[in-house]
C-alpha cells in the first residue's frame, strides 16, 4: 500500500516535500513530541500529514483549489456553483440539507473561471 507522507527538508520544518511512500519499506512507525506519526525508514523519517498546509501540498497535486481559508475543494465533484452565496454544492439535486464548500469573496472571480474551463454550471 502506498500512502502520501512529508519530508521534511531543513530543522525548522518550514520546508517539506510530497513523497508516496510505499509502506512495505517503512522499518517502524512512532510518535514524536506526542502528536506526530513518523514513518521511518532507510531512506529517512516521512510525516504523516497532519495540518491543512501539509494536507493541501499533497492535494493540490491531484487537482484540488483553496476556495477559501482552511477548505480545499475537489472540482471534478462539484455540481453547482452560486456565487451570490458563495457556496460549492456536490449533490446532483441540492437542497437546503445538501453539504457545500464555502468560497471567499476574493476567490469567486478566479473560482467561476475554473469552473467554465472545467464546463461546470454556476449561478
Amino acid at each position: 500500500m502506498i500512502i502520501p507522507v512529508i519530508k521534511k527538508t531543513d530543522r525548522k520544518d518550514s520546508e517539506m516535500t510530497v513523497h508516496m511512500l510505499d509502506l512495505n519499506e517503512v522499518w517502524y512507525v512512532s510518535v514524536e513530541r506526542g502528536k506526530n506519526v513518523v514513518y521511518h525508514t532507510k531512506d529517512g523519517d516521512y510525516y504523516q500529514p497532519s495540518s491543512m498546509e501539509q494536507v493541501w501540498a499533497f492535494l493540490k497535486m491531484h487537482g484540488y483549489t483553496k476556495t477559501d481559508r482552511g477548505i480545499v475543494v475537489n472540482l471534478s465533484n462539484v455540481t453547482r456553483f452560486d456565487e451570490d452565496l458563495g457556496k460549492l454544492f456536490f449533490d446532483k439535486e441540492v437542497h437546503r440539507h445538501s453539504k457545500f464548500a464555502t468560497v471567499a469573496f476574493s476567490n469567486i472571480r478566479k473560482l467561476k473561471k475554473l469552473l467554465q474551463s472545467k464546463g461546470k454550471p454556476s449561478d
